[in-house]
């Protein structure tokens, strides 16, 4: 296996491949129930008409945007996105999205509402599903691409084969995550899920996030990983709701996590909010005008730490800076 990709044209297939693959959207509908063979659509993981019309400008958001770059792999900006693009997944069929969510597409968004929370929790899951199925599916293609150019060999383990399962594992982990959600959708049990509920005053709508996260560091009860649901959602021009969802055998632990956000309140708890999302998420939207306020140190700072978190969090890390709200 050579250790180099000098002089080896092997590497320049594999890095097309790689370009190929990135360029090629994993779509499959997670609905609920059995499979659904009907296509994907461009679903929207951030309410569409009320949520982003509080936030775009000219028709556009802010949202972080990857390319992938030779020598440099993965690289990280803040760029303007349309809004019927951006935070939509390939991950839900038109009926299923219509018929899972009309109640917060639909109906004024009520934070007291039970079915309501139950749902933002739901569509983060779903999303957070797909973009996992999708990175393994990336991740296995491109070693089997490695088996057949003979850089890795085909009955044996190998680095990129261990990722691309370790991807699949979480994958299936997080399908089983979701199948709660789908019981208790069916069931119309939308009490099977706990939330605390923050309203933020503030001065304009800056943003909005919809994420399912994994705090990897907790284990609950049942030997599993404690994952959060992140929903961010302007609800008028001078209020913004921050929900924190968890089914009941992770509420304890990620509440204790999520000590330094619940126990705070004011500009501290805006902070505190901004610093969790930055470091686990990475599906959300900014307003262009609250951005364009930004200095370049500023765009830069909170550039730079989202791209550091991708790996490895890093709450110890302060700035003012890194604020959101």
């Amino acid at each position: 296996m050579p250790q180099s990709a000098s002089g080896d044209p092997r590497w320049n297939e594999l890095i097309s491949t790689a370009f190929q693959l990135k360029g090629t959207e994993f779509a499959r509908c997670f609905g609920p129930g059995p499979s659904c063979n009907q296509p994907p659509i461009r679903a929207h993981s951030v309410q569409n008409a009320r949520a982003l019309d509080l936030l775009a400008h000219n028709g556009h958001v802010i949202a972080p945007t990857h390319r992938m770059h030779i020598q440099r792999g993965i690289e990280v900006d803040l760029s303007e996105v349309g809004r019927n693009k951006a935070t939509t997944f390939a991950g839900l069929c038109e009926s299923h999205d219509r018929e899972l969510f009309s109640a917060i597409e639909t109906q004024p968004i009520d934070v007291a509402n039970e079915e309501q929370l139950f749902l933002f929790s739901y569509r983060a899951t779903i999303y957070e599903l797909h973009a996992t199925c999708a990175a393994g599916w990336l991740l296995q293609m491109g070693y089997q691409k490695r088996v057949e150019l003979g850089l890795d060999p085909k009955n044996e383990p190998s680095p990129a084969g261990l990722r691309a399962t370790e991807r699949l594992i979480v994958a299936y982990q997080t399908y089983l995550y979701k199948a709660r959600f789908d019981e208790a959708y069916t069931s119309s049990g939308f009490g099977a899920v706990t939330h605390d509920v923050l309203t933020l005053d503030v001065p304009a709508p800056t943003i909005a996030a919809s994420s399912l996260f994994s705090l990897d560091q907790l284990v609950n009860r049942e030997g599993d990983v404690v994952r959060v649901a992140l929903t961010i959602l302007p609800l008028d021009p001078r209020r913004t709701a921050a929900i924190f969802s968890y089914l009941p055998h992770d509420a304890t632990l990620a509440r204790a996590h999520l000590s330094r956000v619940l126990a705070s309140s004011g500009d501290h708890q805006k902070y505190e909010i901004s610093s969790h999302l930055l470091n686990h998420c990475s599906n959300f939207v900014l307003s262009p005008a609250y951005v364009e306020t930004w200095t370049a140190e500023k765009r830069a700072l909170v550039t730079n730490y989202f791209t550091a978190t991708i790996l490895q969090d890093n709450l110890d890390f302060e700035h003012k800076d890194l604020v959101l709200f």
